[in-house]
């Protein structure tokens, strides 16, 4: 045909990667569930598959010492997601989306959050 030119295709790798992990902590039966995004992800954390809040936080280049956040969905009075998400965006240096379906518990919530360290440390590519 007169006028079309030929296409040169190319491939990429994926840019969004699913990842599951689980733990018993102070006989807690947890469930991870990490979506990987470009640049950024999003964890689902808790007892049962529910998403119950949802927060986002991000490290800004203007103050390195906190991450910035917002509660996205869910009960603003729960701020659980909101501060994982900040320490983990301020960790990683990445965008975070943190939906934590745990009820606070002062011994459960470090746990909890130096498991996902773990995994972060382990499989760095997950994440």
């Amino acid at each position: 045909m007169e006028g079309k030119e030929d296409l040169d295709v190319t491939t990429s790798d994926p840019q969004i990667s699913v990842y599951n992990f689980s733990d018993t902590i102070l006989g807690n039966n947890l469930y991870f569930h990490v979506i990987k995004l470009c640049d950024s992800f999003h964890i689902c954390v808790g007892t049962a598959p529910v998403m119950k809040n949802m927060a986002v936080a991000m490290q800004t280049e203007f103050d390195r010492g906190a991450a910035s956040g917002s509660i996205l969905m869910g009960d603003l009075s729960d701020p659980v997601s909101l501060n994982m998400a900040q320490r983990l965006a301020k960790r990683t240096g990445k965008q975070v989306f943190v939906s934590c379906s745990v009820a606070y518990n002062q011994t459960l919530m470090p746990l909890l959050e130096k498991r996902i360290g773990e995994e972060i440390k382990d499989h760095p590519d997950k994440f």
